[in-house]
């Protein structure tokens, strides 16, 4: 029972940087197969901005051969407020949820696959003190409470932590890059109660796997690119490719996949990628 877990695909018809890499990952899938496939968000390139990257990333998905779906990211909706108290460049709105909704369906969704149930969230609502965030966390308890006893996999952009459920992180970027604590801990109560047996994210471009208190929890890599060191300390392995988990038991068997099909693309030799690489780019010529 093969669940195929991909995450950041960042997708874009007048930027397709990074389709090529997709293409791969649909041909790989429709010559194995799959029970199952779940974008873990950041489909697109520059979804809250831009309509035409949701559109795209949409149409490319549905070149998958095997039933799919996917949770969005802070590429596909915006960010809520940081912990800092900065207002975000790009927040999530309810016209960008909307957005969403129209080309993939619902931000969170509940999915049988085998013996398993599947729960998808919006991560990006989390903290975000839109009306829909109390109202998924009402849904969110009530899926998991529905599910026992069948073990549920959950499926979120951000990842939770770094070292442990109750440790905080403090590496370089760490608040960007991991649910915000209050919600953090709202949720691993909900998880604790629950019959969680994996937590699958993506978000970090880095592929992990661990365990803690019984749940197995497992970053996947980008398929589009990996980040630079100056750009993101290592965690996991910096690589492009996917995550297979094997669904048989109710224990997640995980392996990273890499594709030979696959471009092992780094971010900064694409500066038409992001205003702000190109800017990161001027200004490194400018003092060489």
């Amino acid at each position: 029972m093969q669940l195929i877990f991909l995450s950041d695909t960042h997708l874009a018809d007048d930027r397709p940087f990074f389709v090529s890499n997709f293409h791969a990952l649909v041909a790989h899938i429709a010559d194995r197969g799959a029970a199952f496939v779940v974008n873990g968000g950041d489909v697109a390139l520059d979804g809250p901005d831009n309509d035409g990257h949701i559109a795209h990333a949409r149409a490319l998905h549905d070149r998958l051969t095997v039933p799919w779906r996917a949770v969005p990211g802070n590429h596909d909706l915006g960010n809520a407020a940081a912990v800092s108290g900065r207002p975000p460049r790009q927040p999530i709105t309810d016209a960008r949820r909307a957005r969403w909704r129209r080309h993939f369906g619902e931000e969170w969704w509940t999915q049988e696959v085998g013996g398993w149930t599947l729960v998808g969230i919006n991560a990006q609502l989390m903290g975000s003190g839109l009306p829909a965030e109390e109202e998924q966390w009402q849904w969110l308890a009530g899926a998991l409470a529905a599910a026992d006893p069948r073990p549920v996999g959950l499926i979120t952009h951000r990842p939770l932590f770094n070292e442990g459920p109750l440790q905080e992180p403090t590496e370089q970027g760490a608040e960007g890059r991991y649910l915000a604590p209050e919600p953090r801990r709202r949720l691993l109560g909900l998880i604790a109660g629950s019959t969680v047996r994996l937590v699958a994210s993506g978000h970090a471009h880095q592929f992990r796997h661990t365990a803690h208190d019984g749940v197995d929890y497992v970053w996947a890599p980008s398929t589009a690119f990996v980040l630079p060191e100056a750009l993101q300390p290592t965690l996991g392995a910096r690589d492009v490719g996917f995550v297979d988990i094997d669904l048989a038991t109710d224990r997640p068997q995980v392996a990273m996949r890499r594709l030979s099909t696959m471009q092992q693309n780094i971010i900064t030799d694409f500066p038409g990628a992001y205003p702000s690489l190109a800017a990161a780019k001027a200004v490194s010529a400018a003092a060489g």
